[in-house]
């Protein structure tokens, strides 16, 4: 949407090359099952033939607020993909930023710790801690409505609580609740679709979220 708020890249046919190539990589670049969430009804047709194997979940969600930010947008996609029930069975998800392409994502989960309750890994960013924000393109969680609701619900811009603010609240609610809120190591990253790499089986589950060192996506574009 053009009115979305903190939205750098706003031509969508700028935005649907991005999502293609990206969808490209992802479709030889993990062994993990993607699903992607697509809110304004658009025909899907060459983000298909990027990525065969991708599960498309889309629709028109008339009822998203703009001036709330691009973080309240995609909250309602990921909760309609959850009511939908095409991610049932899977305990863990874990969410990209819109047109990422993560070099290295299942090696990055590898290494994370299977009782994390919410998985977080960030590019740079001015803002620190301190400021009472995290900033991260990538969000694992597991799979609870609960959960769900309590990382990604509340987001409003336009009241002070982008989802950097909103995350930030969430992970020490969630730490000073005895849960593990892990940090993943860095991963690469090839420019900006709303994706989720979900684990399906259980053999997966144990590898999904460690509290391991904090360390920086680094950005560069798809070639």
């Amino acid at each position: 949407r053009r009115d979305m708020t903190h939205t750098a890249r706003r031509d969508p046919a700028l935005r649907r090359g991005d999502y293609e190539r990206a969808l490209a990589r992802w479709a030889n670049g993990t062994s993990l099952p993607v699903v992607l969430v697509e809110n304004s009804g658009a025909h899907l047709g060459t983000l298909r033939d990027a990525h065969g194997g991708a599960t498309f979940v889309s629709f028109v969600d008339g009822a998203v607020d703009a001036a709330k930010g691009k973080g309240h947008a995609e909250a309602r996609a990921i909760r309609r993909a959850l009511d939908s029930g095409i991610l049932d069975g899977c305990e863990r998800v874990v969410k990209v930023t819109g047109r990422y392409f993560l070099e290295g994502l299942d090696a990055a989960l590898e290494a994370v710790d299977p009782a994390a309750a919410l998985v977080v890994q960030s590019a740079p960013s001015p803002w620190q801690m301190a400021d009472g924000v995290l900033r991260s393109e990538v969000v694992g969680f597991r799979n609870e409505a609960g959960l769900f609701d309590g990382v990604f619900g509340g987001q409003d811009e336009a009241r002070g609580a982008p989802m950097e603010r909103v995350l930030f609240v969430a992970a020490n609610a969630l730490r000073d609740a005895g849960l593990v809120v892990a940090q993943a190591a860095a991963t690469e990253v090839a420019s900006n679709t709303n994706l989720f790499a979900v684990l399906r089986r259980a053999r997966d589950v144990g590898n999904v979220l460690n509290p391991v060192s904090y360390t920086h996506l680094r950005a560069h574009e798809t070639e």
